[in-house]
């Protein structure tokens, strides 16, 4: 399937080219969402915490505590995004994929 033939007319090669740049960022996307999935942030430990955001040793006890359980509640990996990123992106991937096909499939005569 040769998408730039010089026999193809300037439309079907500037479709071919809008469709084959939107399915590089497609596939990008999928990329990103699944490394996302896969990858997840690391979460500090109470002590690591505390030796970068509690600096009075009272604070430690209580309001360090706090500080840290918010923390680890903001930390908490939202996958839900990333899920829904991944067959976003799937889907789109599939239709330009078969669009592109459709598009330049040989003619039988």
């Amino acid at each position: 399937m040769n998408l730039f033939k010089k026999e193809k007319d300037l439309i079907f090669k500037i479709a071919n080219l809008i469709l084959v740049l939107w399915l590089v960022i497609s596939l990008s996307l999928f990329y990103v969402s699944v490394v996302n999935l896969i990858i997840t942030e690391p979460i500090m430990t109470f002590e690591e915490y505390a030796d970068i955001n509690c600096y009075y040793e009272e604070d430690k006890n209580n309001d360090c505590h706090r500080a840290y359980d918010q923390y680890k509640l903001y930390q908490h990996p939202d996958n839900y995004f990333y899920q829904q990123m991944l067959f976003t992106t799937a889907g789109i991937t599939i239709i330009i994929s078969t669009t592109l096909y459709l598009l330049n499939k040989r003619k039988e005569v």
